[in-house]
């Protein structure tokens, strides 16, 4: 039997950097983020199915989590309004919402090929094994 269990790590030293360099100020970041989350209005429904029935819950930073009884969709407990979604992606301050922007769609080809191609190769050859055939 052959274990393997990811691809190297040996490239992602350059995506990472910035998070030890930068960690206070990432973190006080993500604390707001969690705080503007946390004021937008409380989640009924699960995001996928619409289903009411929590199966479990758990709270990290602050904000609760629940996974949804009828599909298994973790979901947080706020809803992810048009506001929200707009401070993230387009009015971000450069911290988040950035990485989707042009002058860093050099980087993002960059973490396709480094990161995300060789996972789904990972996956594609473990599901392929696992199935006994093809995927």
């Amino acid at each position: 039997m052959i274990h393997k269990f990811s691809k190297s790590y040996a490239n992602m030293w350059t995506f990472k950097e910035n998070l030890t360099a930068d960690n206070e100020n990432l973190v006080k970041h993500n604390d707001r983020l969690y705080q503007i989350y946390k004021e937008q209005p409380e989640r009924k429904f699960c995001k996928i199915c619409h289903g009411t029935e929590k199966r479990w819950q758990f709270h990290s930073h602050g904000v609760t989590y629940f996974c949804c009884d009828t599909c298994g969709h973790i979901n947080g407990s706020h809803e992810d309004t048009e506001e929200y979604c707009r401070m993230l992606y387009e009015n971000d301050d450069g911290c988040f919402g950035n990485t989707y922007e042009d002058s860093e769609k050099a980087r993002y080809l960059q973490r396709v090929e480094t990161i995300y191609l060789p996972k789904v190769k990972f996956m594609k050859e473990v599901l392929t094994n696992s199935m006994g055939g093809g995927v």
